[in-house]
Parts: structure tokens; sequence; C-alpha cells
């Protein structure tokens, strides 16, 4: 049983308002059909993006790591990627030794293009 008090109906008055636009500014956004639709790939595979390795010294920790789960990631979206963004993620995830300063940016430009394009969702 639930006990209405002043506190409680702004509570829930305040939690159907957010779920009221949050329903209707979901419903008038224009869905892109090449990204994903359900919401743990999509998850998953921004976490992906936003874990691809930017800067000299997190690169040299796991930066080919990253360019690889990010590569196996997008093999399910191939069409949101072009052929040579992924030339730039298979350089970094064979990459050896210290990043370049080439690599690094075309890595943030990357993941900066990919960021935008599933926020357009």
């Amino acid at each position: 049983m639930r006990i209405k008090t002043p506190e409680n109906h702004q509570i829930v008055k305040c939690a159907t308002s957010y779920q009221f636009y949050f329903q209707n500014t979901l419903s008038h956004r224009t869905r892109v059909d090449h990204l994903p639709a359900d919401y743990e790939e999509r998850s998953l595979l921004l976490a992906a993006i936003r874990g691809l390795r930017t800067e000299p010294t997190s690169f040299g920790d796991d930066g080919p790591i990253s360019a690889y789960k990010l590569l196996r990631r997008l093999e399910e979206h191939s069409d949101l990627v072009t052929d040579g963004e992924r030339a730039v993620l298979d350089r970094a995830a064979d990459w050896i030794d210290q990043p370049s300063a080439e690599l690094l940016t075309g890595l943030q430009i990357l993941q900066d293009k990919l960021l935008d394009r599933l926020s357009d969702t």
C-alpha cells in the first residue's frame, strides 16, 4: 500500500514528467537504419568507441587491444565506418612501438566521428 504525501506526490509527478519527456523526445527522433537498435549492443559499441586510446601514454598501455576490440565490434556494423577509417583501426591494432602523432590524430578524429554518428540516433 502506498501512502500519499505531498512529497511522494511530487516525486511521482516528477518521474511521470520525465517519462513523458523522454518518450516524446525519443519518438520524434529520426532513427538511422544502420545504427544498432538494441540498447545493450549500442552500449557495448559506445564503450568500445570511448575506450579507443588516443593519447600516447594510454595507447602505450593497451591501445592496440582497444583498437582491436572496436574493430571486432564494428564487424556487425560495417556501414558505420569507411574503408579508410577501418584502415586506421587496423594500423592501430597492429601497432608495436610508440604511436606516431599521425596515428593518434587519426584515432581521435575517428573516435569523434563515430561518437557523432551514434549520437544522431
